[in-house]
């Protein structure tokens, strides 16, 4: 686990998209809201999962230091990530 490396291909996700992939509901998707614990319970897109790190974490998790999938193992609410779409605020990758 620690030295993997996270997934090698990422692209940007706009808004359009990221919204058509939700109205086709194809369980491909995964929402990941990394906002804090209060700011998800407000609001957030149905099915997005929580997943609140740290600044140092995020960062990690941009340079690959870390991958999505070791981000999320903990969470053990996710199903398998092979193959799904992930969504973020900013990124969207493919594991």
């Amino acid at each position: 686990m620690a030295g993997e490396k996270g997934p090698t291909k990422r692209s940007a996700m706009d808004i359009k998209r990221l919204a058509s992939l939700i109205q086709r509901g194809t369980g491909r998707l995964l929402v990941i809201d990394s906002r804090t614990f209060s700011e998800y319970n407000a609001s957030h897109v149905q099915g997005a999962v929580n997943v609140c790190c740290s600044k140092l974490v995020k960062r990690r998790l941009q340079q690959d230091k870390v991958s999505v999938t070791e981000l999320l193992q903990p969470n053990g609410k996710v199903k398998p990530l092979a193959g799904r779409e992930l969504g973020t605020c900013r990124r969207a990758v493919r594991c």
